[in-house]
C-alpha cells in the first residue's frame, strides 16, 4: 500500500532509517530506582507536618485555572532547622517557602499550587522538601491528592482551527479505488456568530464537496464536517483541493489536507 499525501499541489515522501550500530543500552542500578521512586528521609522525625503530610485539593475542574493552598510544619528538633529546596513529581505542582530558619518548636508554612489542566482523574503528587539535614536525601515527603473533573468547555478537545471552526483534525483519506465515499470530521462554532460552512467552488477539485451537519452552527455548537469524494475519470492523477466557504480567511487559512491512498 503506498501512501500519497496530497495537499497544496504537492506529493511529499518521508523516510525514516535507524542505525543499530549507534544504538547505546544504558543500565540504570534497581537501587536507583528505588532511590527515585521511594526516596530515604533523613531526620522525618525533626519536621512535623500537619495533616500527616498530606494536602487535601478535594475534586477540581479542569477549568480551574490554578489551585492553591499551603501546609504548616513545625520544627521538632533541637537546632534551627531551614528548607533548601522542594521538587515535585510533576511540572504541575509548585512550591513557595521561607529560607528563613524555623526554630525549635516554632512553625513554618510552605504554600503549594497545583494546576489541573490536563490532570483529569485521580491526583496522587508528591513534594520531596530538603533541608539544612541533608543535600542529598529529603527530610521530609508531602502528598497531594485529590481528583480533576473534566473541562465543561469541551473546546479544548479540538486540536485545529480554521479561524472560528474549531476541528478534531484537519485531514481527511480516501481509496482512489472504491468509489463514492464520506469521511466526517467532528467540529464546533467556536466564535460569537452564526457559521454556514460548505465547499469553496471555484478552488475546490469538483471531486470533492463539503457541507456542515446541521448545516448552520450556532455560537458554541458542536457537528460534524462532512467531506464526499467522488472519482471522476477525466481527473485522475490529479492533485485534490479542498477550500471551504463560509469563513473570512485566505484560501490557504481553510484548506483542509486530502489524502488519496492508491494501490500498486
Amino acid at each position: 500500500m503506498l501512501w500519497r499525501r496530497v495537499v497544496c499541489g504537492v506529493v511529499a515522501l518521508a523516510v525514516a532509517t535507524l542505525s543499530a550500530a549507534h544504538a547505546q543500552l544504558t543500565i540504570i542500578p534497581q537501587s536507583r530506582i528505588n532511590q527515585v521512586a521511594n526516596p530515604t528521609t533523613v531526620g522525618a522525625d525533626q519536621m512535623v507536618f500537619e495533616g500527616e503530610g498530606v494536602i487535601e485539593i478535594g475534586t477540581v475542574s479542569e477549568d480551574l485555572p490554578q489551585w492553591s493552598g499551603s501546609i504548616g510544619w513545625t520544627n521538632k528538633g533541637q537546632k534551627p532547622l531551614a528548607i533548601t529546596r522542594v521538587q515535585s513529581t510533576c511540572s504541575c505542582v509548585k512550591a513557595t517557602f521561607g529560607k528563613r530558619p524555623i526554630g525549635s518548636g516554632e512553625r513554618g508554612v510552605i504554600e503549594v499550587s497545583f494546576v489541573p489542566k490536563g490532570r483529569i482523574g485521580s491526583v496522587e503528587q508528591r513534594l520531596m522538601v530538603y533541608t539544612t539535614l541533608s543535600d542529598t536525601h529529603p527530610t521530609a515527603i508531602v502528598h497531594l491528592r485529590g481528583r480533576v473533573t473534566p473541562s465543561a468547555d469541551p473546546s479544548g478537545l479540538y486540536q485545529h482551527s480554521c479561524g472560528p471552526l474549531l476541528m478534531m483534525q484537519s485531514a481527511v483519506s480516501f481509496a482512489a479505488t472504491e468509489g463514492v465515499q464520506s469521511e466526517r470530521i467532528a467540529v464546533m462554532n467556536g466564535g460569537a456568530a452564526p457559521l454556514t460552512i460548505g465547499h469553496d467552488g471555484r478552488l475546490t477539485s469538483p471531486e470533492l464537496r463539503a457541507y456542515t451537519e446541521p448545516q448552520t452552527l450556532a455560537p458554541g455548537q458542536e457537528g460534524d464536517l462532512v467531506i464526499e469524494y467522488r472519482p471522476a475519470e477525466q481527473s485522475k492523477g490529479t492533485p485534490l483541493l479542498l477550500y471551504l466557504k463560509g469563513l473570512q480567511l485566505a484560501p490557504r487559512k481553510r484548506q483542509i489536507e486530502v489524502i488519496l491512498r492508491t494501490e500498486e
